[in-house]
């Protein structure tokens, strides 16, 4: 992300409520960002108020933080806790159509290579959106970005990809595809 915005509260319009938490947003900086705050700026709101108290508020402070300064958490080696909010920030990235890659890029970067599910489940969103992230150039460009620096998701998505395009030649649905990750060598 080119800079982070600025956070001045002076200027919220807009405000997140999950839980007991609440923060002040700037709409036309995270509506752009994600469909559940463009949704209800598109929803005449007069009062400008996303509910998301189905979520865990260490989950919408990781992805408030990452709209605005493009990262979020610690750079710290991935801990248990630390896996499981990445994969959180990684659905709900993915429930609302964020578009920025990021919260892939973290999950790969502060992955245990036991974490195969994790891995599992990154891959298979990856490879459900491939039309999406290949077909865009500047989705791809961050795409590419992420993959080239991470070999094990190039490999597991590259293997995927095929996988599902031959199913599809077949007269199978490709984003339904198994996506599986395949057995090391």
């Amino acid at each position: 992300m080119a800079g982070a915005a600025s956070r001045d509260v002076r200027y919220a319009d807009m405000l997140v409520v999950c839980g007991n938490c609440t923060w002040e947003v700037h709409s036309n900086f995270v509506c752009p960002r994600a469909a559940v705050f463009e949704n209800a700026f598109e929803r005449s709101n007069p009062n400008m108020v996303v509910d998301l108290t189905g979520e865990k508020e260490q989950v919408v402070a990781a992805v408030i933080e990452y709209i605005y300064d493009g990262h979020y958490g610690s750079a710290e080696p991935a801990s248990d806790d630390d896996i499981s909010l990445h994969a959180d920030v990684l659905r709900l990235a993915n429930q609302h159509r964020m578009e920025d890659l990021h919260a892939l890029d973290r999950l790969y970067t502060n992955m245990r290579e036991e974490d195969i599910m994790l891995r599992i489940a990154a891959t298979a969103i990856a490879v459900t959106h491939a039309r999406e992230l290949l077909g865009d150039p500047a989705r791809y460009a961050r795409f590419n970005r992420v993959v080239a620096r991470h070999a094990p998701l190039a490999a597991t998505l590259a293997q995927s990809l095929a996988h599902a395009l031959n199913e599809s030649q077949n007269g199978s649905n490709f984003a339904s595809q198994d996506t599986r990750t395949p057995s090391p060598p």
